[in-house]
């Protein structure tokens, strides 16, 4: 599959048993929507997106020394949280970061026509769940709660070594299942005007369950740098404090949409404004490539 080999594949439940399909193009997108996470493991271009965030952050945080080339490097030391936003910014505006996203969406046999969006920046510094700004990003969500469509696929890659320990979590058995939520309350255009994706705002304007209590043990994996973990927008999903002393856990993701591909199945999303929101942010691989 255009170089990637599979590091973990959790199968859904809804895959018959002993089912076994190439993972590539529309199969993949195919087992992605129907709620499959697939872990690929690093191959050249992920390797080539690692060493050019590293090389932003290294600018960024020339008093951290260390061997920035060390793939197996871990943990990462705890960056400021102070230079992150100039950071994220530079990241996210780099044309020649976006072409290499989609050079490693068309590696996957994804098609022309598929849209992505910008890659952004994700720091998780340890005992960040102690400062109130940083609540919301330890809410239970599923990604369409914030207007992003249910065809929607998640592609996030980290920048350094991730074990388990410091790993998002998944709960699988709600893919299909309704968990009540505030969703409704969310629509894109409002959001955009108020508040964007770098402002902030009440915890309560967050989309949120208003109840949800897991029933099995989260669905965790062990990432090497330059990993790439596809996953749908629709699963139920949160990130976890990370728990090692003195370090920051580091990624990179960005998103696909596919027009005309089905996407999971809407159970529970209320917000508003997910085409929008793909005009607004999503460009088709073909420019970009």
């Amino acid at each position: 599959m255009g170089g990637f080999q599979l590091r973990h594949h959790f199968r859904a439940k809804n895959q018959a048993p002993g089912e076994t399909a190439q993972l590539v193009g529309g199969e993949l997108e195919r087992r992605v929507h129907a709620g499959d996470l697939v872990v690929f493991q690093r191959n050249a271009l992920t390797a080539e997106l690692v060493a050019r965030v590293r090389a932003e952050i290294r600018a960024c945080f020339p008093e951290l020394e260390t061997n920035w080339d060390d793939l197996s490097l871990w943990p990462c030391s705890l960056l400021e949280f102070s230079k992150l936003a100039d950071l994220r910014e530079r990241l996210y505006s780099d044309p020649k970061l976006h072409q290499l996203a989609a050079r490693i969406i068309s590696a996957a046999g994804f098609d022309a026509v598929t849209c992505v969006d910008a890659p952004r920046l994700r720091v998780i510094n340890h005992e960040a769940e102690q400062r109130p700004e940083a609540a919301p990003l330890f809410v239970v969500h599923r990604d369409t709660w914030y207007a992003c469509p249910e065809s929607q696929i998640n592609w996030w890659v980290p920048i350094f070594k991730t074990p388990v320990e410091q790993a998002f979590a998944f709960y699988p058995e709600h893919f299909d299942r309704e968990v009540e939520n505030t969703s409704k309350s969310f629509d894109y255009g409002d959001w955009m005007e108020r508040v964007g994706w770098h402002g902030r705002t009440a915890l309560d304007d967050y989309p949120a369950p208003t109840r949800y209590e897991p029933q099995t043990t989260p669905v965790r994996f062990d990432f090497e740098a330059g990993d790439l973990l596809l996953f749908s927008a629709a699963h139920l999903h949160r990130t976890l404090p990370n728990p090692v002393a003195g370090s920051s856990r580091v990624s990179l993701d960005f998103r696909t949409v596919t027009p005309g591909v089905r996407g999971a199945r809407n159970v529970d999303n209320g917000s508003g404004g997910a085409l929008e929101r793909v005009r607004r942010e999503f460009v088709p691989l073909r420019y970009l490539v």
